[in-house]
């Protein structure tokens, strides 16, 4: 991947950026195949309202990043009775 520039790479495995409606059903057999073909950093985007279990396994599997911002804001407006 240097010959492109990449630092990281975001890849699907049915997370979703926002809250979950409900519990996403994660393919962590995506991280292991990308895994083995790539040596690059991996990222999950879309971590909000995934189960600790998961950020585990996920980073087991070689997750090194994990965006939940959504998390973050949720809380942020819910603590300053905003809807920023």
């Amino acid at each position: 991947m240097d010959e492109i520039g990449l630092d990281f790479l975001a890849i699907a495995f049915v997370t979703v950026h926002g809250a979950y409606v409900k519990e996403p059903n994660l393919n962590m057999n995506v991280i292991s195949d990308v895994v083995s073909k790539v040596d690059i950093p991996l990222v999950m985007h879309g971590g909000s309202g995934v189960l600790a279990e998961n950020y585990k396994l996920a980073i087991k599997r070689g997750i090194t990043k994990i965006t939940y911002s959504a998390f973050i804001f949720l809380q942020y407006r819910t603590a300053n009775g905003t809807t920023c």
